[in-house]
């Protein structure tokens, strides 16, 4: 029937948590690379260089980025509310 929810069964219980897991471990990872990469570029990197004008822009696509990512999470959040309920 077109337009009819596909209904999935619910994963099991130590699925979810082992996922929930391996998510923050990534997460984990993934800070960690970050601030090695920061650490290695210290030395390279001018502040002194960068204008009130450009650390401003810096920080709105920040914020913009951020944003983006919150609406994409909030999407999905309830994409998977609606396959859900029906």
């Amino acid at each position: 029937m077109p337009g009819a929810a596909v209904k999935l069964p619910p994963p099991p219980r130590n699925w979810k948590a082992a996922l929930h897991a391996v998510g923050f471990g990534l997460g984990l990872l993934a800070v960690g690379f970050v601030a090695l990469k920061l650490h290695d570029y210290a030395g390279q990197i001018e502040l002194t260089r960068l204008s009130a004008r450009t650390l401003a822009a810096l920080f709105g696509l920040a914020v913009a980025s951020g944003l983006g990512n919150f609406c994409l999470a909030f999407a999905w959040w309830r994409l998977l509310l609606h396959v859900q309920q029906d």
